[in-house]
């Protein structure tokens, strides 16, 4: 029997995720993100979100591998294209 995946529960751990960061809790953003991921794993905003986070904490390779997972989910995704262009740009040679 497969279970249907409330894709709502996801959504909410996404905005709490971005609740946590702007108060300054980056692992509890980075728990919750991965938590939606957990729970959607088409969640283009959740790998967004944990891209972004993980950027801010200084892991380069875990951004950069998140939004390109944010945009094999919705190519359309202007904000993450840009910002994976950002991160490939300052990486050194």
């Amino acid at each position: 029997m497969q279970l249907a995946v409330d894709r709502q529960h996801a959504t909410a751990r996404v905005n709490l995720g971005v609740v946590r960061r702007a108060r300054g809790d980056r692992a509890g953003a980075i728990a919750l993100y991965t938590e939606a991921l957990g729970l959607d794993s088409d969640s283009a905003d959740a790998y967004f979100d944990l891209a972004n986070a993980l950027a801010q904490r200084g892991d380069r390779d875990g951004a950069v591998r998140h939004e390109r997972e944010a945009l094999r989910v919705r190519p359309d995704y202007p904000a993450a294209a840009n910002m994976l262009r950002r991160a490939l740009d300052s990486r050194p040679p």
